[in-house]
């Protein structure tokens, strides 16, 4: 069982989705959640998360860094992008007004 607080990395070998290592607990946590088979391990390297999810047999398997997949707060001199679904004018802008 993962421990949260002190990990950065969490291992997910089998659980309702795919296998996968995430950076984030909470992301972790809602894909085990209510999966009574269920196996996954907090880790405080990716080495570590590799290792664990090679030695459990899985080759295939998604790795999601907050730095790698833009779940992130953007870095000073970034653009960013607001994505407008519904409203007066849909579209993807570079300024919130």
């Amino acid at each position: 069982m993962a421990k949260r607080g002190k990990n950065n990395y969490y291992a997910i070998v089998r659980s309702r989705d795919a296998p996968a290592i995430y950076s984030s607990w909470a992301i972790a946590q809602s894909k085990v959640n209510g999966y009574s088979n269920a196996i996954y391990e907090g880790f405080k390297t990716l080495n570590e998360a590799k290792s664990f999810m090679e030695n459990n047999g899985c080759c295939n398997y998604e790795v999601w860094d907050d730095d790698v997949k833009g779940e992130r707060a953007p870095k000073e001199g970034e653009v960013v992008y607001y994505a407008v679904a519904r409203g007066r004018r849909s579209g993807v802008y570079e300024h919130y007004r």
